[in-house]
């Protein structure tokens, strides 16, 4: 088990494992003491593949990049109160996964450049871990530590200046720089910077009343059920059904049962896999609308639905494997007075007829726009039983760009506004009290009314270039991570070797 490695004084005041996580970062490549914390997870007598980059494997054992990298992330996660679980060791497995693909990359591209680090640049980081009360070096502290935490210590810095050697020509350093221009790398003009924040200086902000779909009332979905003939989709079938997995299988027991050489509860009991029945072998989804998500020919779902009472089909290709109907009773209409009817036409229309929802809504919304000019926002959103919410100020910002504000966490029911173009495009497109056309966003269909077209004076260019530093970061590791060069089975490992399911394959 990797142990954390200490140097020990009379007052033990170095701790040379915590130090290195603290100062460099986790792709610095040594363990100390994370393992106990995924081992208590981990299962599998094998080494598992976590993916690959440009044909070398990234695993999971003892001394590898990858490993390392997730035990030090998992002492992160634990010094931020993170409990490490298999729910969020999934997580922590692909930042490590992530991490460990740049390290190999990074060092790969500075290998062909034939560089190497300087032992004096190596000498002094070294120096900075072996410093006695007063901040200096102290030899003695050195010579305490054992060569092989020398040795990996050592290995580790390098790795770390080489990775920063290749980040910092490529994007910037972060701690190199000439009057607060980096060093090296991508470069910020004093133009871009007002391009910048120029965009993010107009702010508008809104109040609106939003209309949740999820509300849609069962009178209406009754409603609907008589439009078109739309309750023969909720007749309800008397059905058994035989599941085989192979078409000649259920072919073959089909002749037995036709020969009476088994019945079909014995066939039930014994033969069938269960794909579209309970315990009982009775259909589960008996509806016509389900029943025709199971037999995808509308030939073969004519054929199981016009059975006479007591008779049984020939064999079925369905969604999943070949089954065999046989028709236990008399066939229920729907029913609109009964209750269970009913919800379940409701359901039916909230997952399959967004677009009949939204257009009652939109209805509505209409209607309430109507009457909001004619009095107030605020005595329309009274009169139709909506709250009026309302939002800061905040500028035109699909995807949410880092670089400048967004939209205001605080309105839930605005949370993907920010890669809604359309409806984005026509709520700043408002003046200042005029209130816009009903969209729908999400789960609800909403009316903004603009109050308000700021300019914020108050906007500088500071802290910027650390943000497009970032987001160059961001962007160089997505690239990075989308090349061929990368295989990722980060879920397959995570699923077989961290979760009951897959343990339980094994």
């Amino acid at each position: 088990m990797a142990q954390e490695t200490k140097v020990k004084t009379a007052k033990d005041h170095t701790k040379i494992g915590a130090v290195i996580i603290l100062v460099i970062s986790a792709i610095v490549f040594i363990p100390f003491g994370g393992y106990e914390v995924i081992n208590a997870l981990f299962s599998s007598r094998n080494a598992p593949v976590f993916g690959s980059y440009n044909g070398k494997k990234i695993t999971y054992e003892m001394g590898s990049p990858f490993r390392n990298v997730t035990e030090n992330l998992a002492e992160t996660y634990k010094s931020y109160g993170i409990n490490i679980d298999s729910a969020s060791s999934y997580y922590l497995f692909t930042e490590a996964f992530s991490e460990t693909v740049k390290n190999l990359a990074y060092l790969d591209r500075v290998a062909k450049t034939g560089y190497t680090v300087p032992d004096e640049a190596v000498n002094r980081r070294m120096i900075n871990y072996f410093t006695d009360e007063s901040g200096s070096y102290s030899p003695k502290l050195y010579n305490q530590a054992d060569k092989t935490t020398r040795k990996n210590l050592r290995e580790s810095i390098v790795n770390s200046l080489t990775y920063n050697r290749f980040r910092d020509d490529l994007l910037g350093s972060s701690t190199l720089s000439v009057k607060d221009s980096p060093l090296y790398g991508i470069k910020t003009s004093t133009q871009e910077e007002r391009f910048f924040t120029e965009m993010g200086k107009e702010k508008h902000s809104f109040k609106y009343v939003a209309f949740n779909t999820e509300d849609f009332p069962e009178e209406e979905a009754v409603k609907w059920a008589k439009l078109d003939n739309n309750t023969d989709k909720f007749v309800k079938y008397n059905l058994s059904a035989i599941s085989l997995e192979n078409e000649a299988d259920a072919k073959a027991l089909y002749k037995q049962l036709t020969a009476n050489e088994i019945t079909f509860e014995d066939a039930l009991s014994e033969k069938s896999t269960g794909y579209y029945t309970d315990d009982d072998g009775k259909l589960a989804r008996p509806y016509r609308y389900q029943l025709a998500i199971s037999i995808p020919e509308a030939s073969d779902l004519e054929k199981v639905t016009g059975l006479p009472s007591g008779a049984m089909s020939e064999v079925i290709a369905t969604a999943r494997g070949f089954t065999i109907f046989r028709k236990d009773g008399a066939d229920t209409a729907a029913n609109l007075s009964d209750s269970e009817t009913v919800s379940v036409i409701t359901t039916y229309i909230k997952t399959n007829e967004h677009g009949y929802i939204e257009d009652y809504y939109s209805s509505i919304a209409k209607d309430f726009t109507a009457q909001a000019s004619l009095s107030s926002f605020e005595e329309a959103a009274e009169n139709f039983n909506v709250t009026v919410s309302e939002t800061e100020a905040f500028p035109l910002n699909y995807g949410s760009s880092s670089l400048y504000g967004t939209v205001p966490a605080a309105n839930t029911e605005l949370a993907n506004l920010n890669t809604n173009d359309a409806v984005l495009q026509k709520i700043f497109s408002l003046k200042k009290g005029e209130s816009s056309v009903p969209v729908v966003l999400s789960s609800n269909v909403l009316v903004f009314n603009c109050t308000g077209i700021t300019q914020d004076t108050a906007a500088t260019t500071d802290g910027l270039a650390d943000k497009i530093k970032n987001v160059n970061y961001s962007c160089a590791e997505e690239t990075l991570m989308t090349s061929s060069k990368v295989v990722n089975n980060v879920w397959t490992a995570y699923f077989e070797n961290f979760t009951e399911y897959g343990k339980d394959s094994d």
